[in-house]
């Protein structure tokens, strides 16, 4: 007897069972797929003709965040359970993609990035003794370290919009930067 199975390499498997999860969320639990972002679920409840909203899941390969009452969370706890095994479980205050989650008072939730933030550091172009010219092409060792300080200070604004300009500006220049 022959079985047939999907191969996958390291790079594809988070991807494939982000994949599978959600596959598995809309099929099971109904949830509805955004149109602006897959990863991102809605499952409405329908009573007497009237459509009510009973839970929001963002997903991040393996990590869900649910927001949704106690009984429906159990609910889709209990599905997951049977189809993928035992589950880890994180209640507020946690840690959720980056985003730090937690509890000011009974009606205030902080959501920031004070962690990850704070990481973030300058890079002084000037420490390797080469003298730049001004729009000068950055050397490949340069274009990659920008556009990694790029990319992390726009996953940094996701708490911080007030930066989003300066550095969706700074994203324009991604492909060719220049000094």
């Amino acid at each position: 007897m022959e079985r047939l199975r999907a191969m996958y390499g390291f790079t594809d498997a988070p991807l494939m069972f982000q994949l599978c999860l959600i596959q598995f969320l809309v099929n099971r639990c109904n949830a509805i797929k955004s149109v602006f972002d897959d990863n991102f679920l809605m499952i409405f409840s329908q009573d007497y003709g009237s459509w009510e909203l009973i839970a929001v899941i963002t997903i991040h390969v393996d990590d869900l965040l649910l927001c949704a009452s106690v009984s429906t969370t159990q609910w889709i706890e209990k599905l997951l359970t049977e189809r993928f095994g035992t589950l880890t479980k994180q209640t507020l205050p946690f840690v959720h993609t980056g985003l730090q989650l937690e509890m000011v008072n009974h009606e205030c939730l902080r959501l920031h990035q004070d962690d990850f933030n704070s990481k973030l550091k300058t890079h002084d172009w000037s420490k390797d003794g080469r003298k730049y010219q001004a729009e000068e092409q950055c050397a490949p060792e340069e274009a990659t370290s920008f556009r990694s300080i790029t990319c992390a200070c726009l996953w940094g604004c996701q708490t911080r919009p007030e930066e989003l300009s300066s550095v969706i500006s700074l994203q324009t220049k991604l492909k060719t930067p220049q000094i």
